[in-house]
């Protein structure tokens, strides 16, 4: 390493609280426990407390034009057609593309039925793996408040006539929730941290 990276690296520690310092190296040590991994822990046979006076404002500015047999995304001014199928892996534009893909902000321009199989499709497509970007701890958060802002409003009927959606729903909202709670993100705090408790609080109040 040079002495201007060293220096750089000094520049960016000492800033940091000693908070961060501890959980920075403890977030990468935990990288590789290979017993940890996502816990369901919902009842599949419970139904959404939702408040009825709880609303969530919506996200603007998406920038999707999908359909079930066309999706195509554009973010960060770059476009990509996945056609009928949606590769959740790939990044053809970069790690903030593929996190912009993951956040779900874009699930707000859906119908019910679309969004219903989207939704489903990441279930089943996107399984858990540590180093999956659609599983990072932001990229969740964001996500969690978007599929529970959803379904807790718009497509809270769906819901409540489509008993295996909603267990398939229930069951991965769970598993995500605990993923997140083992990996808040102390180790940067700020607006990352926000968000982590955001998601949890809404998640606590939707189930």
């Amino acid at each position: 390493m040079s002495l201007a990276k060293y220096g750089r690296l000094y520049r960016t520690l000492r800033h940091l609280k000693g908070q961060q310092l501890f959980y920075q190296v403890a977030y990468r040590l935990r990288r590789y426990a290979f017993w940890e991994k996502p816990i369901a822990t919902a009842d599949l046979s419970m139904s959404s407390t939702w408040p009825d006076k709880l609303e969530l404002q919506q996200p603007t500015g998406a920038g999707a034009c999908l359909s079930q047999a066309d999706w195509h995304f554009k973010f960060i001014n770059l476009e990509h057609r996945f056609g009928e199928a949606i590769d959740w892996s790939t990044a053809p534009h970069g790690k903030l593309w593929n996190y912009n893909l993951h956040y779900f902000e874009w699930l707000w321009g859906l119908g019910l039925e679309d969004a219903k199989a989207v939704v489903d499709d990441w279930i089943r497509q996107h399984r858990f793996s540590k180093d999956a970007e659609g599983w990072e701890p932001y990229t969740l958060s964001l996500r969690l408040i978007n599929w529970i802002g959803y379904w807790g409003s718009r497509g809270s009927e769906v819901i409540s006539k489509d008993s295996a959606f909603a267990k398939r729903l229930y069951y991965s909202l769970s598993l995500q929730c605990d993923w997140l709670l083992k990996r808040l993100e102390k180790h940067i705090l700020g607006n990352h941290y926000l968000e982590n408790g955001v998601a949890l609080w809404i998640a606590g109040k939707f189930l």
